[in-house]
């Protein structure tokens, strides 16, 4: 019943949904195929325009190994940011802690340093975090661009589908 007062609301709702597909599948593409011409440029020294047309068409060749490494890079990522949250968890168990401390104990300095302390050591693990798997991401696309540019890799569903 999402939509039903409007005229016509249901279909209006599908159109929607269908226009996001659309806008999502766009940027995943132009994501893909920028991804791929900047390689060009910088790997094998090509001119912008030309990089363009290559990455292009080597996407549209790799769709699925592309789209494959792009969703294991994501999972990662995913996995990785609930690593970070659950480490900001375990860090504001001492704050909790400090302020209790600071109020059973009347030691007004003990909250805001143990705070600081916290925070700083969230920081630093959040960007290490943040660093090491940017270096990997950037090294797995290099990776992959230069294996499925010589024609290397073929995709893991296809390989499993018995396409060779």
């Amino acid at each position: 019943k999402l939509f039903t007062n409007a005229p016509h609301g249901s279909l209006w709702f599908m159109g929607m949904v269908l226009a996001g597909l659309v806008f999502i599948c766009t940027l995943l593409i132009v994501y893909f195929v920028g991804l791929f011409s900047v390689m060009f440029v910088l790997l094998k020294g090509m001119r912008v325009g030309d990089a363009i047309f290559a990455g292009t068409k080597l996407f549209f060749g790799n769709i699925i190994t592309s789209f494959e490494a792009g969703l294991l890079l994501f999972l990662i990522e995913m996995l990785l940011t609930i690593g970070v949250l659950v480490c900001l968890f375990v860090l504001s168990v001492p704050v909790g802690v400090a302020g209790v401390a600071q109020y059973i104990f009347g030691m007004p300095w003990l909250f805001p340093v143990v705070g600081i302390v916290s925070l700083v050591a969230f920081l630093a693990v959040a960007l290490i975090v943040r660093g090491v798997f940017t270096a990997y991401a950037v090294s797995t696309w290099t990776e992959l661009f230069l294996h499925i540019e010589k024609g290397h890799l073929k995709s893991k569903i296809m390989r499993l589908m018995g396409h060779t």
